[in-house]
């Protein structure tokens, strides 16, 4: 066999185990994330139908989470899939009980909350007057 015909011979190998290798990988959702921090300039129902809309099947968040002023009727379940967040994540001034982000394993931070926090968390409560936003997804890690 002359060298030509063992590099040919290599790369169709090499072409092989990279076919099985993309086969064997999963497709993974990205999508962006926002830069609002506790600003809304909508409704809180218009804002949740764009988070829902942003996030729903999301896996990996490029960029920060933030999850303000909203009201505890809404359904958070599109949350659930998320599993990396570049930025941070801001849950502040919320009125539900919970949020499913049961799959969250890394917060990398490369942008701070106040330059400061890759997770602030801040007055999130039930209109009862108790306290809420507690549980996340802490009970799960």
């Amino acid at each position: 066999m002359t060298a030509h015909q063992q590099v040919l011979a290599l790369n169709l190998v090499l072409l092989c185990c990279l076919q099985l290798t993309t086969t064997q990988t999963q497709e993974v959702s990205v999508c962006s994330g926002t830069q609002n921090a506790l600003s809304a300039s909508m409704s809180p129902e218009v804002q949740y139908n764009i988070m829902r809309d942003m996030y729903s099947g999301c896996q990996i968040l490029m960029g920060n989470l933030e999850i303000t002023l909203m009201d505890q009727h809404h359904n958070f379940s599109f949350l659930q899939s998320i599993r990396e967040v570049t930025g941070y994540i801001l849950i502040a001034i919320n009125q539900f009980h919970s949020l499913p982000l049961d799959q969250l394993r890394v917060i990398r931070g490369n942008t701070l909350y106040e330059d400061r926090f890759a997770l602030y968390v801040l007055f999130n409560y039930q209109k009862d007057g108790q306290y809420s936003g507690c549980e996340t997804w802490a009970s799960h890690t």
